[in-house]
C-alpha cells in the first residue's frame, strides 16, 4: 500500500467496492477523478459495507515529457498528502489491474474496449463487476456513483459499526479473529459483555470495546448470510458454498442454528432444489456450447445453431451467471474473438469462497 491500511483480496467480499485506477500527473485523474473519489471516500469512511480504494499504476517506462506518469512510491505518497487525498491507495507497478480491465470508449459510431486512466469499477458484495467506466468526465462518474449507491442499498442497511482502538484487554478475542475462529470470538465477546455488565468496577471504554467487537462479528455474519441468500438465484452452487463456509466459521456461536437452517433450506427446500438442479443443467449445456466454440479458429465459422442455443440459454437462465456468460459468448462471437473456456467449463466454477 502507498497509503492506508493494507487491503487483501478477501476484504473485498461481502462489501461493495468502489475503485479508481489512476496515474500521478494524469490531467483527468488530477482534475476530475481523484477530487470526486476523495468525496466518495469521506462520505463512506465509516460504512462497514463499503470499501473505497485507489490503485496507482504507471511504471517508469511510461514517463512522457510534460507529465509525471510514474508510479514512484515515495513521490506518489507525498503527492497524495500534498493534495489532501486520504483514501487508501495500493500500487500496481506491473500494471496487472490496468491491463485486465477494459472500459467502453466511443469513437463516432464505434465503441472500443480498452484500458485508460482514470477508470473505475464497482463490485457488488459477491465480487461481481457491476459497472466499469472511464471516469475522466462527469458522465462516467455519475454511472459509477449510481451503481455504487444501488449496491449499498441491496445490503438492507446492515452496517458494520467501525471498530475503535482497543483500550481494554481483548487480545484473546482479537487473536481468535486473526485465526478465523469467528464463532469462538463471538462467544468470547458475548461472555465479556455479560461479565463487564455485572462488574461494578468495569470502565465504560472496556464495555464499549467488547460491545463493538461483538456487533462487528454479528453484523458480519448476518450481512454475509443475507448476501449468500440473495446470490442463490444468480449462482446456487456458489451461494451454498458460501453458506457452508459461513457455518463453519461461526460454528458454536448463537447464530449456528440460523446458519444451519439456511443451508438446509437451500439444499432441501423444493423450490430452491429445483432452481439449483435447473441451474446445473443449464451450466452443463453452456459448457458443451463453449467447448465447441473454443475449438473454432475463426468465429466466422460458427454454426448458427450454436448462436441459437446461446440465445436460448440467455433467456432460460435469466438473472443467473449462466445467462451472463452466454451473453459474453455472444459478444465474443459478434466481435470475432475466440471464446475461452474458463476453469470449470464456464466463467465461474461455483466454488467461490467469501471471507469476512
Amino acid at each position: 500500500m502507498i497509503q492506508g491500511v493494507k487491503v487483501a483480496p478477501e476484504d473485498f467480499l461481502g462489501r461493495v467496492v468502489y475503485c479508481v485506477i489512476f496515474q500521478r500527473g494524469c490531467p483527468h485523474c488530477e482534475s476530475v477523478a481523484l477530487p470526486h473519489f476523495q468525496e466518495v471516500y469521506e462520505a463512506n469512511e465509516t460504512n462497514g459495507n463499503a470499501l473505497v480504494i485507489g490503485v496507482n499504476v504507471a511504471p517508469e517506462k511510461n514517463a512522457s515529457p510534460g507529465h509525471v506518469y510514474t508510479a514512484d512510491r515515495v513521490l506518489t505518497r507525498l503527492h497524495l498528502e500534498l493534495m489532501g487525498y486520504t483514501f487508501p491507495v495500493a500500487q500496481d507497478k506491473e500494471e496487472q489491474s490496468y491491463r485486465q480491465i477494459k472500459v467502453p470508449i466511443s469513437f463516432g459510431p464505434r465503441t472500443l474496449y480498452t484500458s485508460v486512466t482514470p477508470m473505475g469499477f464497482v463490485l457488488d458484495a459477491s465480487g461481481v463487476v457491476k459497472s466499469c467506466e472511464a471516469i475522466g468526465n462527469e458522465k462516467g462518474l455519475s454511472i459509477l456513483d449510481m451503481s455504487f449507491s444501488e449496491e449499498l442499498k441491496k445490503l438492507g442497511g446492515q452496517v458494520v459499526p467501525p471498530l475503535p482502538p482497543l483500550v481494554s484487554n481483548l487480545d484473546d478475542c482479537v487473536e481468535l479473529v486473526d485465526k478465523g475462529m469467528y464463532g469462538a470470538a463471538t462467544q468470547l465477546a458475548a461472555q465479556m459483555i455479560n461479565d463487564l455488565s455485572n462488574s461494578a468496577g468495569a470502565s465504560a471504554s472496556a464495555k464499549d470495546d467488547a460491545r463493538y467487537l461483538y456487533y462487528l462479528l454479528k453484523n458480519s455474519c448476518l450481512r454475509n448470510l443475507e448476501n449468500a441468500k440473495l446470490s442463490f438465484r444468480y449462482d446456487p452452487p456458489a451461494a451454498i458454498s458460501r453458506l457452508l463456509e459461513l457455518k463453519q466459521l461461526f460454528e458454536g456461536c448463537e447464530f449456528d442454528a440460523t446458519l444451519r437452517d439456511a443451508v438446509l433450506i437451500c439444499q432441501k427446500f423444493p423450490a430452491y432444489r429445483s432452481h439449483h438442479e435447473n441451474y446445473e443443467q443449464l451450466a452443463k449445456e453452456l459448457a458443451a456450447v463453449t467447448q465447441e466454440l473454443h475449438a473454432l479458429e475463426d468465429m466466422a465459422d460458427v454454426d448458427p445453431s450454436l448462436i441459437t442455443e446461446l440465445e436460448r440459454l440467455v433467456e432460460a437462465g435469466i438473472e443467473t451467471r449462466v445467462s451472463e456468460q452466454a451473453q459474453q459468448c455472444l459478444h465474443s462471437i459478434e466481435c470475432g474473438e475466440r471464446v475461452d473456456i474458463p476453469e470449470g467449463g464456464h466463467a465461474q466454477d461455483g466454488n467461490e469462497q467469501e471471507d469476512f
